[in-house]
C-alpha cells in the first residue's frame, strides 16, 4: 500500500513522537516498559514487530531512527 520511503516524508523518531508510538504500541500489546520517549533495545524491539506486522518495513528506518510521515498518518488515525 505504502511502497518505498522518500525522503522527504521521512521523519525521526525523538521525544514526545515516540512517546506516542510506544503508547499504540503497548496498547496493542508489544511494548511492555516506560513511556520515556527513548528508541532504546526495548523500543526498538517492540516497533520492528508492531511494524513488521502492519507491513511497514520498507518505510520504517528503526536503525536511523527514522519514519515515513504517511505511515504516521496512518498509525494516529486508528488511535
Amino acid at each position: 500500500y505504502f511502497g518505498r520511503s522518500r525522503v522527504e516524508d521521512q521523519v525521526l523518531l525523538k521525544d514526545e513522537l515516540l512517546v506516542k508510538l510506544q503508547t499504540l504500541a503497548a496498547r496493542l500489546g508489544y511494548y511492555h516498559g516506560q513511556l520515556h520517549g527513548e528508541l532504546d533495545d526495548a523500543t526498538r524491539l517492540a516497533l520492528e514487530s508492531f511494524f513488521g506486522n502492519e507491513n511497514f518495513e520498507e518505510r520504517v528506518d528503526l536503525k536511523a531512527g527514522l519514519i515515513d510521515q504517511p505511515v504516521l498518518d496512518y498509525l494516529f488515525s486508528r488511535l
